[in-house]
Order: structure tokens, then C-alpha cells, then sequence
């Protein structure tokens, strides 16, 4: 790894020096003991440079996770008022249950 580049505080992606073609991005980038730190995902076309995204936000984003929401108009239905709110999320493994 040769940059580790930062938003507030918290690491976001890491930058790698060394080959690192299409054919890799999605693989696992580990350091000298074995131990995943990162998934490489994408490059600098013509140069040695890749980028990868830290271990902990796969499981994050594996675990599923909120990403949006949105509020409608508040209505009327007889004597009962609402609001639509709808989320968007971001659930590969469907684990979220009810928000």
C-alpha cells in the first residue's frame, strides 16, 4: 500500500502500488501474514496504481445497511393521517428485516 486516503478521519480506500489488472478488481488484497485488509477494487489504466476498499466495509456492506430515504406528502385518509416514507437500501444478503 502506498497512500491511504482518508475522509474525516476514516479510511476510505487505500492505494496500491503494483500490477493490478481488471481481471483482479473483487480479489482480496492481504497483507504479509495472510490477513484480508482490503478488496481491490479498480485502477489507473497504463500504470501501476490500483485501489482497494478496507475489509470492514465488506462486512458492512454485507450486513445490509441504509443508504437513503425519502418523505412524501403527508395525507388524508378518513379520520387518519399519514406519511409515506420509503428507505433505500443496500441488503445483498437480504438480513435486513424491518427498518
Amino acid at each position: 500500500m502506498s497512500s491511504l486516503r482518508k475522509d474525516r478521519g476514516v479510511l476510505m480506500k487505500a492505494q496500491l502500488q503494483g500490477g493490478l489488472n481488471p481481471g483482479n478488481w473483487g480479489g482480496p488484497v492481504v497483507d504479509a501474514k495472510g490477513t484480508m485488509v482490503g478488496v481491490a477494487v479498480s485502477g489507473v489504466r497504463g500504470t501501476q496504481i490500483g485501489f482497494a476498499i478496507p475489509a470492514e466495509f465488506v462486512g458492512k456492506f454485507l450486513n445490509g445497511r441504509i443508504v437513503g430515504s425519502n418523505v412524501g406528502q403527508v395525507y388524508t385518509e378518513g379520520a387518519k393521517r399519514g406519511v409515506p416514507v420509503a428507505f433505500e437500501l443496500i441488503d445483498p444478503q437480504r438480513r435486513i428485516k424491518k427498518v
